[in-house]
């Protein structure tokens, strides 16, 4: 299991400057890691910078600060692409507690948790040769879908 899944793909990336601070939203703001939207007067992180000669902005919710700054192990990151790193380096895993998890507050562990199990559901992973709770194999494709919670009952008019 890799406790550091974040990429840094060039060193410095080419930066010429950076800033970043701990800002309270003025007006809605939509989180550049996870996608959820930052609500007004909610604290979160904005960065800018210029990168080899462009200049960028990023918003990221304090939740994802936290997940994002101790799964990259002062190693770096890149804007944009932690949840996808998470994903591919860390989710398939991922154990409950352990040392990867040591420092975490509980509510950036709940988070990772509740994340990793809609990213197994939405990846069809099977979980002991059975597909996960809610779901079943289509018999005539053979594919993953969601189960038909009302398939073989009997509906009384």
């Amino acid at each position: 299991m890799v406790c550091c899944p974040l990429s840094n793909d060039g060193g410095d990336c080419g930066v010429d400057f950076f800033e970043s601070k701990i800002v309270k939203a003025a007006k809605p703001h939509k989180c550049c890691e996870c996608g959820d939207e930052i609500p007004v007067g909610t604290k979160h992180e904005y960065a800018k910078g210029r990168w080899e000669g462009d200049w960028s902005t990023f918003r990221s919710c304090l939740s994802c600060v936290e997940i994002r700054d101790h799964f990259a192990c002062g190693n770096g990151w890149l804007y944009e692409c932690v949840w996808e790193d998470i994903e591919q380096n860390f989710f398939p895993d991922m154990k409950a507690g352990g040392k990867c998890m040591d420092g975490l507050s509980p509510a950036a562990k709940e988070r990772l948790f509740t994340l990793r199990l809609e990213w197994m559901f939405d990846s069809e992973l099977e979980i002991d040769g059975a597909p996960p709770p809610g779901h079943e194999v289509d018999p005539r494709s053979g594919k993953l879908v969601k189960a038909d919670p009302n398939a073989g009952k009997t509906v009384l008019m």
